[in-house]
């Protein structure tokens, strides 16, 4: 059996990505098993707008300006900028006591999530990698742009789906509005303009001195699709197979958001949608559960390289996947 864009690209992120790997073990087989539920779900809205003679990117673009109009009300703060000195190059080295503040924030979001989350939310996060810090450093020392030392300590919230990760949002600025000092909607003005499929709320805390921690909030949607696109597009650490790849790369990501723009604007309840939105086209796009029926098989465009058995591929994409 042919394996598909999707499958193919997993197979090639299982076989050489060993951060990916770790993650995709990591968050267990439920998780796995959501997550390509998710893809599975954004690769047939792909597939069908394609099927159909729709251009995505229009589609795209359209959606997501209503959405980012929906959620203007969730501003953005930074009542002064913060600018990171060489004086903080000291403290960014003091592993033991940012792993106290992280460890501490763990459980308050921990919390938060449980409380106000529920089912189908998760947490993670972690110190960035000392290297990577390092590496900051160094760039700033040459005078190679600014020393953005905030997210040392991070973590990322993710909740089901965005109807939920609004009422997050708006629920996390409220509780923590004593340390928070800077809040950015990826919604309402994307970091990379327009043309950015990235989607998602930052939220800066300061509650010790010069040290940070920095929180993501992101639907599942975008989580799934953040795994599948971090090490092609934002670390670059693995070339694309084609041209062809990157643009399906680039189409699923935006089709994950259309599925997430179609949660938010057929939404009733905390938002205020107008009476003739059954005829919306947002109505019409529905999640496919993942079955082999389901997979949709883009004959036209393939990639270059040669790989073992689909089974034997597919059992580990579903099955364990530690390296």
């Amino acid at each position: 059996m042919r394996m598909n864009l999707l499958e193919t690209h997993l197979w090639l992120l299982l076989s050489a990505d060993i951060d990916f790997c770790r993650h995709w073990a990591v968050i267990g087989r439920d998780r796995r098993t959501v997550y390509l539920r998710l893809l599975f779900s954004a690769e047939g809205v792909r597939h069908g707008l394609q099927q159909g003679g729709l251009d995505l990117s229009s589609v795209h673009e359209s959606w997501m300006n209503e959405v980012g109009r929906k959620l203007d009300g969730l501003t953005e703060f930074e009542p002064e900028p913060i600018r990171s000195t060489a004086d903080w190059v000291d403290g960014v080295h003091d592993r033991e006591g940012y792993q106290r503040l992280f460890n501490e924030w763990w459980l308050r979001m921990k919390a938060f999530m449980i409380r106000v989350g529920g089912p189908g939310c998760a947490l993670y996060g972690g110190l960035k990698a000392a290297d990577s810090i390092q590496g900051k450093i160094i760039h700033y020392e040459h005078g190679c742009g600014p020393l953005d030392l905030y997210d040392i300590a991070r973590l990322r919230l993710v909740f089901p789906h965005l109807p939920a990760l609004v009422l997050g949002a708006f629920s996390c600025r409220t509780e923590f509005a004593r340390t928070m000092v800077r809040f950015r909607n990826y919604y309402a003005r994307p970091r990379g303009g327009q043309g950015d499929s990235y989607r998602a709320f930052h939220i800066l805390f300061r509650p010790d001195g010069n040290r940070f921690v920095e929180l993501q909030l992101l639907s599942a949607a975008r989580d799934a699709i953040g795994l599948m696109d971090h090490t092609y597009i934002l670390k670059r650490r693995m070339p694309f197979q084609s041209r062809e790849h990157e643009i399906w790369l680039r189409q699923l990501s935006r089709a994950a958001n259309l599925i997430d723009a179609a949660d938010l604007l057929r939404c009733g309840t905390a938002l205020a949608v107008s009476d003739n939105s059954a005829r919306q086209p947002w109505n019409m796009v529905t999640s496919v559960e993942y079955s082999p029926e389901h997979r949709p098989r883009d004959a036209d465009i393939a990639f270059p390289y040669a790989v073992q058995s689909a089974d034997a591929q597919r059992r580990l994409i579903l099955g364990n996947a530690a390296p």
